[in-house]
């Protein structure tokens, strides 16, 4: 869900709203997540860097000092992998980073607080709902918004790019959530 999230706001950003995207993944360890970015990134017709350092990071924000938007793709990785996340906090520190966490809408409670948790240590300004199309009952909408204290900036609910992302509607959530129950 990332990944495509991801693709889909460069998309947007590039195609509609005419801005100058970077793409950066630190996804270096999951096999084609890489390629799977540049062929998004081919087809806007942006730039993509991937990096597994701190060295190659700031190599890439240096390259994309001038753009207007630059989205950074993370390894989606075992939330309970203190390490990465401590890297990924390391690796943003110099650079005014604005971290969105990437919650499935049919995450449970008792794991939305486990994430919450884990990744306090990027201090997550919003959250990106995915998979909205794919849950059942949408309860991590709401405790994601109580729980973690912070806005949804974006739902994603498909696998079109870039149409299958919109900002949040309240009611129709707050509709989504009593159908559910």
């Amino acid at each position: 869900g990332k990944t495509t999230t991801v693709a889909k706001l460069a998309a947007n950003a590039a195609l509609v709203r005419k801005l100058r995207v970077g793409l950066i993944t630190t996804d270096t360890f999951r096999v084609g997540a890489v390629e799977q970015l540049r062929h998004y990134a081919d087809l806007i017709g942006v730039p993509v860097e991937a990096v597994s350092n701190q060295d190659e990071f700031a190599y890439a924000m240096n390259r994309f000092n001038r753009y207007d938007l630059v989205l950074i793709d993370t390894a989606g990785r075992n939330p309970s992998d203190n390490q990465q996340i401590s890297g990924l906090v390391e690796m943003f520190e110099q650079y005014d980073v604005e971290v969105h966490l990437a919650v499935p809408a049919a995450t449970r409670s008792y794991e939305l607080q486990e994430i919450l948790a884990r990744f306090a240590a990027l201090k997550p300004a919003a959250t990106i709902v995915t998979k909205y199309d794919e849950a059942r009952v949408i309860g991590a909408v709401v405790n994601t918004v109580v729980l973690g204290k912070m806005p949804i900036s974006f739902v994603t609910m498909g696998q079109r790019v870039p149409e299958d992302i919109t900002r949040p509607r309240p009611h129709a959530i707050a509709q989504r959530v009593i159908d559910s129950v």
